[in-house]
């Protein structure tokens, strides 16, 4: 008796070579990233260290307990006092580049000495990449599905992903801040008793969260390819990753060595105006064409074996 020939799916090399395919039709998105990075490159600098400085000691102490050298220690509270909030991105899934600065010390810096402005200044340059992010990858979805969107005009698709997309990323802080607080209290008390024990501790809290993000990792892919909301999205995360964990894990593993290798390259090309130019344009290139292909690995797999009737 003749079996029915289940669908062959893409394996990891070919869902690379989609993605980018996919990118090949709607290459006009990489002006997205593109003006973002240079923005970031011409513009000044935004750094707190007015207001970090009165906190040394408390700054001092978490680097005593993070380090193990005094050199470690001098250099990481260096920089925190010169961190540029503009990188506090969390709600940004656009891939950018940011241009190395040839000599920190002497950039140009704009120092903030209010909280309030500190905190204005975060959260209305993520409230601009949060609709951009949504933006650049409902048009790739779109490629990918394009009779995913029969009810809802481009603004309000992309205003619906923007929304989905800031539950997800909320849910996260969220699950840091209710596990974080009471382990980061449990490190300090074990700073005080067990100072050896910390590094361990350290070591623990990110394997757990290295696991949280493998698995709800495709959940942004599945807001977008399937238009849902973020309880949804992450439980098309939890099942594809469950039911396809050597791929999803693959694929994952397979972006960070990209990303990791070419960002050697960029810096290495990156020794002149034409050369930061050449590398912003290939950057926004690269980033994109794995974005692209992590959208079609969870258009091929998520559907319809993950269909769930969650609302």
């Amino acid at each position: 008796m003749l079996g029915i020939a289940k669908p062959q799916m893409k394996n990891l090399i070919e869902v690379l070579s989609a993605g980018y395919r996919v990118l090949t039709e709607r290459l006009w998105v990489l002006v997205i990233p593109v003006v973002l990075d240079l923005l970031f490159w011409l513009t000044p600098q935004v750094v707190v260290t007015p207001i970090l400085e009165p906190l040394r000691a408390d700054l001092d102490a978490a680097a005593i307990a993070l380090t193990s050298t005094p050199e470690q220690q001098q250099e990481l509270v260096q920089s925190m006092l010169a961190t540029d909030i503009r990188q506090i991105l969390p709600f940004n899934y656009v891939p950018l580049y940011i241009v190395p600065l040839a000599d920190a010390a002497t950039a140009p810096k704009i120092s903030l000495t209010s909280p309030l402005g500190a905190l204005a200044v975060i959260v209305l340059l993520n409230g601009v990449l949060l609709v951009l992010s949504a933006l650049f990858l409902a048009v790739l979805g779109r490629e990918i599905h394009p009779t995913r969107y029969p009810e809802r005009g481009r603004v309000a698709s992309v205003l619906h992903i923007s929304r989905a997309m800031a539950g997800y990323v909320l849910t996260l802080l969220l699950l840091a801040l209710v596990v974080g607080v009471p382990f980061a209290l449990g490190a300090a008390v074990a700073a005080q008793t067990l100072p050896g024990l910390v590094p361990l501790l350290v070591v623990v809290a990110g394997i757990m969260w290295f696991w949280v993000i493998i698995y709800t990792g495709f959940t942004i892919e599945a807001i977008i390819i399937h238009e849902v909301g973020v309880l949804r999205g992450i439980i098309y995360s939890l099942r594809l990753v469950q039911r396809h964990f050597w791929s999803a894990f693959g694929l994952l593993a397979i972006s960070a060595l990209i990303i990791t290798g070419f960002g050697v390259l960029w810096s290495w090309l990156a020794q002149s105006t034409f050369g930061i130019l050449a590398t912003l344009l290939a950057s926004a290139y690269v980033g994109a064409g794995l974005a692209a292909a992590r959208l079609v690995f969870v258009a091929e797999r998520s559907a319809p074996n993950l269909q769930t009737q969650t609302p």
